[in-house]
């Protein structure tokens, strides 16, 4: 390990658990303490945390990862305990919006994985319905769609700038 936050987030210990880690750290109570102590001195000193250069950049690359997907939630999705969503509706509609806005859609996997990082409450799920398991997620369902204005209406908005 080169000490490093990256290697951090990517380093497992399965298989290479330490059964002993407990005895040992026992024996180092006192220091860790003392170490504990003294960072909260700098902590009440500095009045608050400081984020490491690595963790903003990496905040960064996960909020343009999922920037589209919240705007996406904001316009056309309503989120609480109550929601559930077909995974196949949502997806068609986030298709929809973000071909609209320019943007390539990706597959549901990838649309999954970047709308439960937005929102850690929106998560997978499969209710059973009628003897069915749809997939879908909890935490969010779709507002209803806006009415499409008949051609007259559009022609008439068109008119009316031009004025």
């Amino acid at each position: 390990m080169d000490g490093s936050c990256e290697s951090c987030l990517v380093e497992s210990f399965y298989g290479r658990e330490d059964l002993d880690l407990e005895s040992r750290l026992s024996a180092e109570l006192p220091g860790i303490l003392n170490w504990s102590i003294a960072g909260l001195a700098r902590l009440d000193k500095r009045g608050r945390f400081v984020v490491p250069k690595a963790a903003r950049e990496t905040a960064e690359q996960l909020e343009d990862l999922t920037s589209h997907v919240q705007r996406f939630a904001q316009e056309r999705c309503e989120l609480g305990a109550d929601c559930w969503v077909d995974r196949d509706k949502l997806f068609s509609a986030w298709r929809i919006w973000s071909e609209g806005e320019g943007l390539h859609s990706g597959s549901k996997e990838e649309f999954g994985r970047k709308l439960t990082a937005a929102y850690p409450r929106v998560t997978p799920s499969r209710p059973r319905v009628a003897g069915d398991r749809p997939r879908g997620f909890s935490g969010i369902k779709l507002r209803p769609s806006p009415p499409k204005p008949s051609y007259a209406e559009i022609m008439a908005q068109q008119f009316t700038a031009a004025e």
